[in-house]
């Protein structure tokens, strides 16, 4: 009641961040809603650095010419693992921060759908961090909900298109694997990369938010 009463973000505690290590931002777009060939069709990463990070996202389909299908699915998660584990070999250290239960849930679905090297595997699980979770634990905002939209949005954060969502961002992608258009279909891919390079910049956001104000910065 505090919080919302003085417009601010009160500590319980301190934040907890495994500060001293390589960070990955590492977010997911997908759809579950109904049985499809790619339930996670865009994987999204960026490695920290002091200046900022370079987003990467490795999209189902990106480089085929029809429809995302079964095979591209598993050529999206193969890639992404091989990203992974070019990752652990330049930053062994590092840890993959998302938000909330989302990634880790879907990277389990991954392993048993797919399968992957039992080292690298364990390593990437072994390696995330939920920051929702770290938040919720130290801080109390003055929002309706703990979503990153809402707890970025009250530190300051703006995505570049408001009028993205998740739902926008499935309505995309179906729309990328229906058109026949190959510059059609990378216009939108390409919408898809900015809205998850905005996410994974609202994580770096609210982690250095965190870092900057929690109890003993």
């Amino acid at each position: 009641a505090r919080a919302h009463a003085e417009h601010r973000g009160l500590w319980k505690r301190p934040h907890g961040l495994p500060l001293g290590r390589p960070r990955v931002w590492f977010d997911l777009e997908g759809d579950h809603s109904a049985e499809v060939p790619a339930p996670i069709y865009l994987w999204g990463l960026g490695v920290d650095r002091e200046d900022g990070f370079e987003a990467e996202a490795i999209v189902a389909g990106v480089d085929r010419e029809g429809p995302a299908d079964v095979a591209a699915d598993r050529e999206a998660w193969t890639r992404f693992l091989d990203r992974a584990a070019a990752i652990f070999e330049a930053h062994p250290g590092a840890v993959w921060v998302h938000y909330d239960q989302y990634e880790r849930v879907w990277l389990e679905r991954y392993l048993a759908r797919h399968g992957a090297p039992a080292g690298l595997a364990r390593r990437l699980m072994d390696s995330l961090f939920d920051l929702c979770a770290s938040l919720k634990r130290s801080a109390v905002l003055p929002v309706p909900s703990y979503s990153i939209k809402r707890v970025a949005g009250v530190l300051g954060f703006s995505w570049s298109d408001i009028g993205t969502g998740s739902q926008w961002s499935v309505a995309q992608y179906e729309k990328a694997r229906a058109t026949a258009d190959p510059a059609e279909r990378e216009r939108l891919f390409e919408s898809l990369r900015r809205y998850n390079a905005d996410d994974l910049a609202a994580l770096r956001h609210l982690w250095r938010w965190m870092e900057r104000e929690g109890p003993g910065a």
